[in-house]
């Protein structure tokens, strides 16, 4: 009975173990990239990049702002979560062409084109 105890006690705490790996890497510090270094081996990936805004609007309460260095991506800042990020020296809400911004987020592809689900946004400069 006691190796079996043992067994089921290793593997429980290995189990632990991973989930926290998995934790640690989907909330821990974003991976920095250049606009220019996304690519498909980022896809699902927690990054941040910085740029400037070249366009921004709103609908339905969501924020969408297109975030250039060079080459540009689109960032999506959903209504649900945009008065969090939004600050009194970083108000997303008063964010227009020509802002530098950091945005940290998961990068997804949308009708073709790379685009950042913002989980964390300031502005840079």
């Amino acid at each position: 009975m006691e190796r079996h105890e043992l067994i089921l006690c290793a593997f429980l705490l290995s189990l632990a173990g991973l989930a926290l790996l998995a934790f640690s890497a989907r909330f821990g510090e974003p991976q920095r990239l250049r606009i220019a270094e996304l690519g498909d081996e980022h896809l699902g990936k927690f990054i941040s990049v910085e740029g400037t805004v070249a366009s921004t609007y709103t609908r339905n309460g969501n924020l969408f702002a297109t975030l250039c260095s060079g080459p540009c991506v689109r960032i999506v800042v959903f209504k649900s979560l945009l008065p969090q990020l939004s600050t009194h020296e970083s108000n997303l809400y008063l964010l227009k062409k020509g802002d530098r911004v950091r945005v940290a987020g998961t990068l997804s592809q949308y009708q073709g084109e790379y685009e950042i689900t913002a989980e964390s946004a300031e502005l840079s400069g």
